[in-house]
This record gives C-alpha cells, sequence and structure tokens, in this order.
C-alpha cells in the first residue's frame, strides 16, 4: 500500500523538532505538504533514515580555570 503524507503529518513532525523526512519510494507527498516542509525548513528524501553512529555528548561543563605554577 502506497503512503500519503499531508499537511498535518509535516506539522506532527515539526512538533517533534526534526528537520528531515525519510519516506519510502513510492510515497505521495502533496504538494501542499511540500510547501509545508519547505517553509518550516524540513527536508524530504526518499529512502531510509541513516542509523545514528554514536549517541549526541553530552556539553562539556566549565572547567576550573588553571593556576599559574609557582
Amino acid at each position: 500500500m502506497k503512503r500519503l503524507v499531508a499537511v498535518s503529518d509535516i506539522k506532527d513532525l515539526a512538533g517533534t523538532g526534526k528537520k528531515a523526512l525519510y519516506v519510502e519510494p513510492g510515497t505521495i507527498i502533496t504538494p501542499a505538504a511540500r510547501d509545508a516542509a519547505n517553509e518550516m525548513g524540513i527536508s524530504i528524501s526518499f529512502g531510509q533514515e541513516p542509523e545514528q553512529v554514536a549517541p549526541e555528548a553530552a556539553p562539556v561543563k566549565d572547567l576550573p580555570e588553571s593556576q599559574p605554577e609557582t
């Protein structure tokens, strides 16, 4: 069965903070959904989402300033 991507799907994705939508070949994307994706900065790609190689690193905490050697 072919999948249909509509504006509501793009809005749902935007709500998650994601900036890319990966769809299977043959998926139907409405013109309004393409327009919404462009307006929201979401790219649409055919194929599988690439696997994340490593988890996102935690931010580095500020290190104490070093003291000059005496």
